[in-house]
């Protein structure tokens, strides 16, 4: 039976390629982190645009509404709204869309729907993504107070 022995080479003539190496390999981590950080903060605002449209909802189920005070009403919801995502950082009042609809069903009870959208920016602008992401959340409740 034959053994093969082979040679090992002291490292002496590759001191130079871990370095090469890791000049290839850092930008295709640091784009793979990059895009991690942007799709977790997209995510995020998702979260919080879906939760900021259910507070704004919740508040019209619970408070009546007459037809005197419709406007009044629709300014305090688009105010809740609007306060449950300004302590975000980066939130622009700007980028957010707020729609307000109302149905009366045929027992009387109302139904309404909160309707927000928000343009999302990312952090990097990737080459073939879009730089501003529409995120958009619809929450229906009906009015029971």
């Amino acid at each position: 039976m034959r053994t093969c022995l082979l040679k090992t080479n002291s490292g002496h003539q590759r001191s130079g390629a871990a370095a090469v190496e890791f000049a290839i390999v850092l930008p295709i981590i640091l784009t793979f982190l990059l895009g991690c950080v942007d799709y977790g903060r997209a995510l995020h605002w998702s979260i919080a645009v879906s939760n900021a449209a259910d507070i704004g909802t919740y508040y019209a189920a619970t408070h009546r509404v007459s037809p005197i005070t419709v406007q009044d009403w629709e300014e305090k919801i688009r105010t809740i709204v609007i306060e449950e995502l300004d302590d975000h950082p980066q939130f622009s009042a700007d980028d957010l869309n707020i729609q307000i609809a109302s149905v009366t069903e045929v027992d009387g009870n109302l139904l309404v729907t909160v309707s927000a959208a928000y343009q999302f920016r990312t952090i990097v602008s990737w080459p073939t993504i879009p730089n501003t992401i529409p995120l958009k959340a619809t929450v229906t409740y009906r009015q029971f107070q």
